[in-house]
């Protein structure tokens, strides 16, 4: 099948197919959703008591400064090792972040429609990438085999670096599997990368994301006036009282299909991307972790061009807003530049850290499935918390607002179009432009059977797999989604041990009514069914209902390949008959209408065929002597026939199973029913049967409710938890570099003071001697370095150093000028020149 679809209409032409959320507070699409529009909070708050029984130092949790707080996310700790097929063993040494993503992605697959066989039947590539955790390896490290096999298997699982391949490998993808890393925006990259490899026609399905996980999941940081940590808890992109970021856990991934093949394969197309690509700071910018205007409107200007849309179309920007003093100011400048000035406020911004924090290496993904669910919502979602905007940004002479409330957001002159940047440290820069998906012509489809099943690996997750799905059907009410689902259900989710069925119905004033269908034998005794075609008052049915009822028969048989026989008593076997091929349909049609007027029909022409025709009256198949005699065919409508002594109603008797099948209207079971008995028995049932003039297009049913046992991350090391490690100062360095010739002159320090803060300098730096006036970025330093020298100098002065002056004026003499401001409190040296010891 295939509609006319130029993907030269649409920029890349890249359609969005599926999506699976991870994050704080939200397990689903839905959940997430109403976190954003909500405007939630998402983070948690821990007892300070119970960080130190985790092993937090308690000097550390103690300080009035700390801040125990993480938003973090469920499972982290429990696994469905059997459903990937890990063994426990393996699922115990693997990486938590690995862990979670096998579930995402899979979920994404199961969205998308792609999570049955069809996965190993085409080519599908995984682009994804996590952050680094360091407590994680410290933990696992402890627990290395001194076995050099175990080692090598332990460090495949233990380790980020082959999480891609991991997924590919366990749910058995053929495409390309890429592991990568460009820290914050690792899951943009991830999609771009994706992009690349579908427009190159390596694979035909992508799965992009990213994950990070951090450990201890208790957690907490201690804040600093002018560190990149946040001082109250909560992140506040792009607000004047925005006092620093919130990191957090969280995963998440996208399906990206070429558009005109999402199109083609009647897959629900979420939203279009348009345009993604991604460039470098280089070093247009004061330090390795800095941002960089030039850098990022650039990449905003290519990334419109690319996408060839005017910037007054898009309605909405999801930025990387962190909520940092430097970072916001700084993307809003490049946005406005990339965009122009003379606009007008038309064009919201938005950042989904304000609800979830900053899930780094998943940031970008999270920020792209929130911009495509305000699409498909006509909704701009609110900015969480947002009191007043930041004082460094010109918000008023800009073409953007920040919404404080959820907005209609209508589709007017074009589709509704939307931005989303992700910029990671070391300027790895990443910007996409999606749109609303188009509304081609469906071609016309068949109505399929009604039939919901659902199966599992253990009867726990069928039941709840259930429970979920009737909960989705009571949200339907229209006939064409309900067929959507069942079709979704019947093809697109991989089979399992354990099967329930939902049959739905349209009561007889319009309600929708729901039937659960368990099993009630095995698959072996489906094996060689009959089929039975019954009716309490068989010559009463017209022509219409004949007809109909041998149309159904004939498609059940065509898609049931268990079923060898078909079986009827009276008219019924003149239906068997022409069901079965033995007799032409219209003949015998017209030989029951002619009956049902009072006279003796002529019994048409009749055929050998593979399927056995069994009489219900004398209950064994028909013989060739029987099939050929007239007399036998007119007996069966005039009443004259035996039944056979051994015949009884009971479904289990000759020729294996009964399937016993009528109309609807009638006693027997209709088609719906019939199908799932079968089929939750453990028969096999080729749906798209029911479907030859055309699939429905896909509707994504509930998410598998994974098993999740148990597997405890390690315990942590000896040691108390601390971040000091990652704050201290370096140990006292063997050998220094030589100061480099500077753009000024070196003025040495003089007082007790002066030589503290470049003895700091110089072995934060590697560079000796350090003068007064050197600038520390232009020594080498950057903004990592200078977050670390500030915590050295609060540790030996006692006073915080605010980063933001630092950076304005990045010499030991502004430091020096800063720390002789400090009250005699708060700084316990002298401040002059005279010597004096600390």
């Amino acid at each position: 099948m295939s509609v006319a679809c130029d993907p030269t209409d649409f920029g890349m032409g890249l359609a969005i197919v599926g999506m699976a959320v991870r994050l704080p507070q939200s397990e689903t699409l839905e959940d997430y959703w109403h976190t954003t529009v909500g405007k939630k909070a998402c983070q948690t708050w821990f007892d300070k008591d119970d960080l130190i029984d985790e092993g937090w130092d308690p000097e550390l949790v103690k300080n009035p400064a700390f801040m125990p707080v993480k938003p973090v996310i469920s499972g982290v700790e429990h696994f469905d090792a059997d459903f990937f097929g890990y063994s426990r063993a393996e699922a115990a040494h693997l990486d938590p972040k690995t862990r979670v993503f096998h579930e995402v992605a899979y979920h994404a697959l199961e969205h998308a429609g792609y999570g049955g066989n069809i996965r190993s039947e085409i080519p599908i590539g995984v682009f994804a990438g996590a952050s680094e955790d360091p407590e994680w390896l410290r933990r696992t490290s402890a627990m290395l085999s001194r076995n050099s096999v175990e080692q090598f298997e332990r460090g495949i699982l233990a380790h980020k670096d082959l999480l891609a391949q991991l997924v590919a490998f366990h749910l058995d993808l053929h495409g390309p599997a890429y592991t990568l890393y460009t820290a914050c925006s690792t899951s943009l990259a991830a999609v771009h990368m994706a992009a690349q490899s579908l427009l190159f026609g390596e694979c035909d399905v992508a799965i992009a994301g990213g994950v990070t996980i951090d450990l201890p999941i208790k957690s907490g940081y201690l804040a600093q006036e002018g560190m990149i940590h946040s001082l109250d808890g909560y992140c506040r992109p792009f607000d004047a009282a925005a006092k620093g970021t919130l990191f957090g856990d969280g995963a998440c991934a996208v399906v990206l299909k070429r558009l005109q093949d999402a199109v083609a394969d009647r897959d629900h197309i979420h939203a279009v991307v348009r345009a993604v690509s991604a460039n470098n700071d280089g070093h247009r910018k004061v330090g390795f972790s800095a941002p960089s205007l030039q850098g990022q409107s650039d990449l905003i200007s290519t990334t419109l061009a690319m996408a060839d849309v005017d910037p007054s179309t898009i309605g909405y920007v999801e930025t990387h807003g962190t909520g940092t003093v430097i970072g916001d100011p700084v993307e809003f400048d490049a946005l406005v530049e990339a965009f122009g000035t003379t606009l007008g406020q038309r064009c919201a911004l938005g950042s989904v850290k304000a609800n979830i924090g900053h899930t780094h290496a998943a940031a970008g993904v999270a920020g792209l499935i929130k911009s495509v669910l305000a699409i498909e919502n006509a909704t701009v979602p609110p900015m969480a918390h947002f009191q007043a905007p930041n004082p460094n940004m010109a918000l008023e002479q800009s073409p953007f607002y920040i919404p404080t409330e959820p907005q209609v957001w209508p589709a007017e002159m074009t589709p509704r179009r939307a931005a989303v940047s992700s910029f990671g440290i070391g300027g790895t820069n990443l910007h996409a432009i999606i749109e609303q998906a188009p509304n081609f012509p469906a071609p016309s489809t068949s109505q399929g059977p009604l039939v919901y099943p659902v199966s599992a690996q253990t009867e726990d997750v069928a039941k709840e797999l259930a429970e979920r799905l009737q909960a989705q059907l009571s949200t339907l009410s229209n006939r064409d989604d309900f067929s959507r689902l069942a079709f979704c259900l019947q093809t697109k989710r991989r089979e399992f041990p354990y099967r329930l069925a939902i049959v739905v119905s349209e009561g007889k004033e319009g309600q929708w009514l729901f039937e659960k269908v368990e099993p009630t034998c095995g698959a072996n005794e489906v094996s060689g069914s009959v089929l039975r075609l019954r009716h309490e008052n068989a010559v009463a049915l017209s022509a219409c209902e004949r007809n109909i009822l041998v149309s159904q028969a004939k498609t059940l048989i065509s898609a049931v390949p268990s079923i060898t026989s078909i079986a009827g008593q009276g008219d019924m076997l003149w239906l068997a008959a022409a069901v079965a091929g033995v007799m032409e349909s219209e003949g015998v049609l017209s030989a029951l209408a002619f009956a049902q007027s009072g006279a003796l029909p002529t019994v048409p022409s009749r055929h050998h065929t593979p399927l056995t025709v069994l009489s219900d009256i004398n209950g064994i198949a028909i013989t060739p002597d029987q099939l050929a005699d007239d007399g036998f065919w007119i007996g069966q409508l005039t009443n004259t026939a035996q039944a056979h002594p051994a015949c009884s109603e009971n479904k289990r008797t000759v020729g294996g199973h009964g399937l016993t099948f009528g109309l609807a209207e009638t006693q027997s079971p209709g088609l719906e029913r019939l199908l799932a008995e079968l089929w939750v028995n453990g028969g096999a049932i080729d749906w798209r049967v029911f479907h030859s003039n055309g699939v429905p297009s896909h509707l994504a049913g509930p998410n598998y409710p994974f098993s999740r046992t148990p597997f405890p991350v390690p315990p942590a090391v000896s040691q108390q938890v601390s971040p000091s490690s990652d704050s201290a100062l370096p140990k006292e360095l063997t050998s220094v570099n030589a100061r480099p010739d500077l753009s000024s002159t070196f003025r040495p320090a003089e007082n007790q003071t002066e030589l503290l803060v470049t003895g700091l300098m110089e072995q934060m730096l590697g560079i000796a001697p350090v003068g007064m006036d050197d600038d520390f970025f232009e020594l080498g330093g950057h903004s990592l370095l200078a977050t670390k020298l500030a915590i050295a100098i609060e540790k030996s002065f006692g006073t915080v150093l605010e980063i933001a002056n630092f950076l304005e004026v990045p010499t030991a003499a502004s430091i020096c000028s800063f720390l002789a401001s400090a009250t005699p409190a708060q700084f316990p040296y002298n401040h002059g020149n005279e010597e004096t010891n600390p």
